[in-house]
């Protein structure tokens, strides 16, 4: 990906395939990431567990069966980059092939930071 652009043009095209049928998510390999998310305050507002159910029923209705649901949990705080072993494992797991799609509980989980920010969005 070049631009923002050319991430918009990827997604619309991804998503005219599924209308169309020409992808079928349950046979993709997800990761499902889950994290602590907290409040400003640094309060937790949602535990990893509760990522994980969440998850977990939004699969249940796209139909994408568990066991193509890797689970990656990670303790560390987002705010940080570098600091995330799972959140890294990921990535180069994606790259790898391992991986075609990412599960998470909302998009923040993934990118609470810019250097995150980028290498998800150059996936």
């Amino acid at each position: 990906m070049l631009t923002p652009k050319d991430l918009y043009d990827a997604l619309v095209a991804f998503h005219k395939s599924l209308e169309a049928g020409k992808v079928d998510i349950t046979k993709l390999r997800f990761v499902l990431y889950a994290n602590k998310s907290t409040t400003s305050n640094e309060r937790q507002e949602c535990s990893i567990s509760d990522h994980k159910a969440d998850c977990s029923d939004a699969a249940d209705h796209l139909g994408i069966p568990r066991a193509n649901i890797k689970v990656s949990e990670e303790q560390e705080s987002t705010k940080e980059s570098d600091i995330r072993p799972h959140f890294k494992q990921m990535i180069e797991d994606i790259k790898t092939g391992k991986y075609d799609a990412i599960l998470t509980w909302h998009p923040d989980c993934l990118a609470r930071n810019i250097a995150d920010a980028g290498k998800i969005i150059d996936l």
